[in-house]
């Protein structure tokens, strides 16, 4: 799992959509009762932005031209909030956008995807 925390206008299709599933994936860790620590300690993802990432994402799909059936239910919301509610703040995560900024740089150079707006060869945002 992995939140770039970058503006979603930057992500190559594959990882725009592999964000918006990693989303899910991450809601269902965390209503699974899956321990996220390991995520937390390599600064990966952050709990308590897990709202706001849902509405950039969706509003960049929208941008896109894509129709995401799944919505963030009431259920969903609590189970974030279980989670922000029962752990200590040091457990949220915290995520360097300068180093994932770096990071999409560096994948994009070997990135198959069609769209990639960190490649320069098309024009994004």
């Amino acid at each position: 799992m992995r939140n770039w925390k970058v503006d979603p206008r930057l992500l190559c299709t594959c990882r725009f959509l592999g964000s918006w599933r990693e989303l899910w994936t991450l809601i269902g860790t965390l209503r699974n009762g899956i321990s996220i620590k390991r995520y937390i300690e390599k600064g990966l993802i952050e709990v308590h932005n897990v709202q706001e990432q849902y509405e950039t994402l969706l509003e960049e799909s929208r941008r896109r031209g894509y129709q995401f059936k799944r919505r963030m239910s009431v259920e969903d919301i609590f189970v974030i909030q279980r989670y922000l509610t029962s752990n200590p703040v040091e457990m949220w995560g915290s995520i360097d956008e300068g180093r994932n900024l770096t990071e999409l740089r560096r994948r994009a150079e070997n990135d198959s995807c069609k769209y990639n707006p960190l490649k320069g060869d098309n024009n994004a945002v």
